[in-house]
């Protein structure tokens, strides 16, 4: 995952996929990148960043994974939850107070916090996200091949219908991305067109949700 927090600090997570977690950080709009020090992981699957010094990483690994937090840019870090095979696989921070942590395979759940990964309470059972963007508080949407929304921070979450084509449902959505209330695109999906192939969609919706359309790309491309 890539993350900036403005237009010359960014950082980057991930690992070389045989055991060895990665995190990195650019100071000059990603012309440079320079490791930051981080604890032994085997990949680190999810980042957020709320600060140049308030950083979140996770790892779904049983044995060294969890939820790390850093408030000194990396110097320091605390394992702040450890599941073992419940470990999640995904993350997302509204503000510094407030996250949430997902396992969408096996047992999935999903995990909120309210001061800074201090405690995870349990908040959904049976469902997790893939993706997942709040305007405030209490209202957010998440994707996990359907799409829901919540307007009471996460306790309850609602399922919005995604479009169909030529009488063909669309089976889902696995990323999204957040302009405000009103307008979220999303993407995650392809549908077989004869005579042209597999073409990738975008989603989107001016209503919060309400409705969605979707529009096809200028691409053969598969996925996004």
């Amino acid at each position: 995952k890539v993350i900036f927090i403005n237009d010359n600090t960014g950082f980057l997570s991930g690992g070389s996929g045989g055991g060895t977690a990665y995190l990195y950080k650019s100071t000059d709009s990603g012309l440079n990148w320079f490791v930051v020090s981080s604890p032994a992981a085997t990949m680190w699957d999810g980042i957020s960043v709320r600060s140049n010094d308030t950083i979140f990483v996770i790892d779904s690994e049983p044995l060294t994974g969890g939820v790390y937090k850093t408030i000194n840019g990396g110097v320091n870090w605390v394992r702040q939850l450890q599941l073992g095979n419940l470990n999640p696989t995904k993350i997302y921070f509204y503000n510094s107070n407030t996250g949430y942590i997902s396992k969408t395979t096996g047992s999935p759940y999903i995990r909120k916090t309210t001061n800074g990964g201090t405690n995870w309470n349990l908040i959904t059972s049976g469902d997790g996200f893939l993706d997942m963007a709040f305007t405030d508080s209490m209202t957010g949407w998440k994707a996990n091949v359907d799409v829901k929304k919540t307007t009471d921070g996460g306790l309850n979450w609602i399922s919005q219908s995604l479009p169909s084509v030529n009488g063909m449902s669309i089976w889902g959505m696995i990323k999204i991305a957040l302009v405000n209330k009103d307008t979220i695109w999303g993407v995650g999906n392809t549908i077989n067109f004869p005579g042209y192939g597999s073409r990738a969609f975008l989603y989107k919706t001016t209503n919060g949700g309400v409705n969605w359309w979707y529009q096809i790309a200028d691409t053969s491309f598969g996925f996004f």
